[in-house]
């Protein structure tokens, strides 16, 4: 149950960063659009219903756009990728620095999952919506079998969609009901209170629905409602759609009967006629209850207007085209808000763990040291380079936090549970890696001590990929499954540029391992599964040992190869990290 909360509360938190990130963009679009069709008098109600409900899509669909255009760019990196010299030095990295965070968001599992929260929230308020529309279809279905045919009734012109006259006492105003059986729904004794003419502007206008399809269209609109529900620009759309539906129905009647006077007359004599009873439907009302007779009436009688039923092909493609530009430029857009990460119930974490300010003339060595039996000490360590072995990034992954951060410096002392399996493992040297176990560890102690929150940030950028080679592989599978991975130099401990060996190490661990060295990040894409014992030498002389040469004849001889591209680049962002608690 508690993994399940735990992904499902992940997926709330990617959910809502996306929301948040793209909403003050899509705030922009919606008030752009509202202030070039406020002023674009000459653009028929009918071209802005479609622009309006293109915007509708827009903001369904913004959310995802940067996180596909990150994936395609991915996809793509391969292709640009340019073979490096055998034996070169690693060229120069140019660093690409992320756009800052401007909020944080906290997360932490537990009672305080209030993305999942607030997700069960959107599906239990979505939900209601969706049953109300599907109670609003059903009502409408019987509303229409009780109805009685109109004897004598003729449409004024004839559509594409076969619809019948029908009268009921359960309106009080006209209707047109569409889906497989369309029909025009009058109010009981509506036809004997109209004149002929004033009935053939009723008649037109729910005809105008029927021929535009405003009944699926409608439908569809609600829905799109209920899943956007929470979303505080969606209802603004919506009413804007609502209002420039209504508006092309007048013009399709006025564009039919070439005077917006009389049909302006007809609508004030329908609204004095009307009566208060009757029930909200699911069906496009002559005189619906969101939008103003008022404002429809002045756009009737606006001076030097020319009605037309037909949207405007021109000003459609080219809004359409405006749209998808301001897609593909949403999919840049930097992550200005993020969900912080904090402490899992899950994560492990060690038994027992000191930590003390340490003194830098002490004399001790410098670094993050394994021992046997689970047991981890750091010695003049800074914080920043706490975060480099927990999370296993390089110093440019690394952006925020105070300033302290790449000064302070600290002692710790740490050993895993005695059920942890890191206990078990015996590292070839004390100056051995974290393995992933022990970086979780480590991770959960920043965590838990210095009160570090963070996130994730993404950003193609220079890399290099781990692929198979030309040469024979040289690795064996490894000899002892439950061996301590690591991967260092030939005599042990770190890459010193006599060679590079490797007990039980997976080639994601090998990759993460060369970006130490190389000064940016190394993908695996050899698609070598499993782990590998491997060992070469590239020199024995001390006074002649070049690390940058020695990794990529290393790495040739084994027969794998390091290729120059871009890739994603994983960045670390401090957003609160606090000096430790007391031991």
């Amino acid at each position: 149950m508690n993994v399940w909360m735990a992904g499902t509360n992940q997926i709330a938190v990617v959910g809502l960063a996306a929301l948040l990130n793209t909403l003050w963009y899509a705030a922009a679009v919606v008030g752009l659009t509202w202030a070039v069709l406020r002023f674009s008098r000459r653009v028929n109600a009918a071209t802005r219903y479609w622009i309006w409900t293109a915007v509708l899509g827009f903001l369904l669909i913004l959310p995802f756009i940067p996180a596909l255009v990150a994936r395609l760019e991915t996809a793509g990196a391969p292709a640009t990728v340019a073979p490096l010299a055998t034996v070169a030095a690693a060229p120069k990295v140019v660093h690409q620095h992320l756009a800052p965070v401007t909020l944080m968001l906290d997360s932490t599992p537990g009672p305080n999952h209030w993305p999942l929260y607030l997700l069960a929230l959107w599906m239990v308020i979505a939900g209601w919506q969706l049953f109300l529309l599907l109670r609003g279809v059903v009502s409408v279905r019987r509303m229409k079998s009780r109805a009685e045919a109109v004897p004598g009734s003729a449409l004024p012109i004839e559509l594409r969609r076969r619809a019948e006259v029908l009268a009921s006492d359960e309106i009080s105003s006209p209707v047109a009901v569409g889906y497989i059986h369309p029909a025009v729904i009058l109010p009981t004794g509506l036809s004997a209170s109209l004149d002929e003419g004033e009935m053939q502007d009723v008649l037109l206008h729910e005809l105008a629905h029927l021929a535009r399809f405003d009944d699926w269209l409608n439908l569809a609109s609600r829905m799109l409602g209920a899943i956007l529900v929470l979303h505080p620009l969606a209802g603004v759309v919506l009413k804007q759609i609502e209002r420039e539906r209504e508006m092309a129905c007048d013009d399709f009647v006025v564009a039919h009967t070439g005077s917006a006077k009389s049909y302006a007359r007809s609508l004030a004599r329908l609204h004095d006629l009307r009566t208060s009873t009757g029930t909200r439907l699911l069906a496009p009302a002559l005189l619906g209850r969101k939008v103003s007779l008022a404002d429809r009436i002045e756009s009737l009688l606006r001076c030097g207007r020319k009605f037309s039923a037909r949207p405007s092909l021109a000003n459609l493609s080219v809004s359409a085209l405006l749209l998808v530009l301001l897609l593909g430029t949403g999919g840049l857009m930097p992550g200005w808000l993020a969900i912080a990460q904090t402490k899992g119930t899950s994560r492990p974490s060690f038994e027992v763990a000191s930590i003390k300010l340490s003194n830098s003339r002490q004399g001790a060595p410098i670094g993050l040291f394994v021992y046997p039996g689970g047991r981890i000490r750091a010695s003049l360590c800074t914080f920043k380079y706490l975060v480099m072995n927990a999370f296993d990034v390089q110093s440019f992954q690394i952006s925020g936090g105070p300033r302290w951060v790449d000064h302070t410096r600290y002692n710790i002392d740490a050993i895993a549970p005695p059920s942890s399996q890191v206990r078990k493992w015996t590292p070839p040297s004390f100056k051995a890696p974290l393995n992933a176990k022990e970086r979780q560890m480590l991770q959960s102690l920043l965590m838990d001590r210095f009160h570090l929150k963070f996130h994730w940030e993404k950003k193609v950028g220079h890399v290099y990929f781990l692929t198979m080679g030309k040469r024979e592989l040289n690795l064996r599978p490894a000899k002892d499954k439950h061996d301590y991975p690591w991967a260092g130099s030939v005599e042990g401990g770190a890459i010193n540029g006599d060679g590079i060996a490797g007990d039980n190490v997976s080639m994601p661990q090998l990759a993460a391992r060369l970006s130490g060295y190389l000064d940016r990040p190394v993908l695996d894409k050899t698609g070598l599964n499993g782990s590998y014992d491997f060992r070469y030498r590239y020199s024995s002389n001390p006074s002649n040992l070049d690390i940058d040469s020695c990794i990529f004849t290393s790495i040739r001889e084994l027969g794998l190869k390091l290729k120059a591209g871009k890739g994603p680049v994983r960045t670390i962002v401090i957003d609160h990290v606090e000096h430790p608690t007391p031991n």
